[in-house]
């Protein structure tokens, strides 16, 4: 009788992809008879004769990957290279990127009922968002993504299952992969319903990659969970640590803004624009302002004025600043409030080029800081 250890030598060297002839030829050079060579290579493509193989077509694959993978997987387990998982992996993509494109017509459709709705000029919106533009640019980058993808995290996979005591080759583990990614089909209807659908189709695609990982790499499903987590943890903390990189450097390169304290000045140069209100003795004030020696005179509710810059009317407090830089009289300034009354004395220091005069003002910074700002220029 032929020892479970020789059959399963013969099973593994022929998934190598070695012939039957160099198989037998290798065990009779290794000491084992003729019969007993035989016997082993019978009952080995005895079981595979046996075994039932994988659908052919697209969709048959597609369905017994889904509803029942480990038979599927063992199906699969002695099919050469990754062309049929590769062609699988495309056409999952393409139908994929032709869902997500249908969904964004539809979304965009969504926008553009609202927008006639509310009058918005529908044709320019249909030309800003380019719906066909974004549509083809979605389908062809996830294709392009899923091929790439598949091939870099079958490698990464393939290394945390070796780890784990893996017999197969990078090939198996690519299968495992690809015909796991079917599941991303029906999980585009299972993601209409909250938070449950892409959680449900997570697990799936989980419980899909470990039964495949177990039946082509001769893993317990145990080890084959944890490969999945290994990697998966290895690539969470990679991502975090990336994460906190790029936001150190982010925030090494951001200019860090100097803190300026604001200083409000008074407006010099637009007396008239902001009348004060009354001030409590207006009333002396008016009579002060009627007198000879201000030159203010009260007419039809304005304060007018007559002097060697010109003359003209306004408020009484206008009329007040106008006189003392035409009389160039700071005593003139002292029946202003005091905002107006500063904005006189800058004024008038200016004209006068005298910058003690700012000494009366009730804020002399502010009157010096102006006084410095436009006298040089004036």
């Amino acid at each position: 009788m032929v020892s479970e250890q020789l059959i399963a030598y013969v099973k593994s060297v022929l998934a190598q992809g070695f012939s039957e002839a160099e198989v037998k030829q290798g065990l009779l050079k290794s000491g084992y008879s003729e019969a007993d060579a035989d016997a082993a290579l019978g009952e080995v493509l005895s079981a595979r004769t046996m075994q039932s193989e994988a659908p052919a077509g697209y969709f048959g694959r597609l369905k017994e990957v889904l509803f029942s993978p480990a038979k599927f997987f063992e199906s699969v387990k002695e099919e050469q290279g990754v062309g049929k998982p590769l062609l699988f992996v495309v056409i999952s993509s393409a139908i994929v990127g032709v869902l997500l494109s249908v969904m964004l017509f539809v979304f965009f459709g969504f926008l553009i009922g609202l927008a006639a709705e509310g009058g918005a000029d529908v044709s320019s919106l249909v030309a800003a968002l380019s719906p066909l533009l974004v549509a083809a640019v979605l389908f062809v980058g996830s294709l392009v993504f899923s091929i790439v993808g598949s091939f870099v995290f079958a490698g990464l996979f393939h290394i945390s299952v070796k780890l784990l005591g893996g017999k197969g080759s990078f090939v198996q583990t690519y299968k495992a992969l690809a015909y796991s990614s079917g599941v991303f089909i029906p999980g585009m209807v299972l993601m209409f319903i909250p938070f449950v659908g892409s959680i449900a189709t997570s697990v799936w695609a989980i419980v899909l990659f470990v039964i495949g990982v177990s039946a082509l790499h001769d893993l317990s499903r145990l080890r084959a969970l944890v490969s999945w987590l290994l990697l998966s943890v290895v690539l969470g903390i990679l991502f975090v640590v990336f994460a906190m990189f790029a936001g150190f450097l982010l925030a090494m390169l951001m200019p860090v803004p100097e803190y300026v304290e604001e200083t409000t000045a008074p407006s010099y140069d637009a007396l008239a624009n902001i009348p004060p209100p009354p001030v409590p003795g207006a009333e002396s004030s008016v009579q002060q302002a009627t007198s000879s020696d201000s030159g203010c005179v009260e007419r039809d509710g304005q304060w007018c004025f007559s002097g060697a810059q010109g003359e003209g009317c306004g408020s009484r407090d206008d009329c007040l600043a106008y006189v003392a830089v035409d009389t160039q009289n700071p005593a003139v300034c002292e029946q202003l409030s005091d905002e107006q009354h500063d904005i006189c004395l800058g004024t008038l220091a200016i004209n006068m080029k005298q910058r003690d005069l700012c000494n009366s003002a009730s804020d002399q910074p502010s009157c010096f800081q102006f006084y410095d700002t436009f006298a040089a220029s004036s």
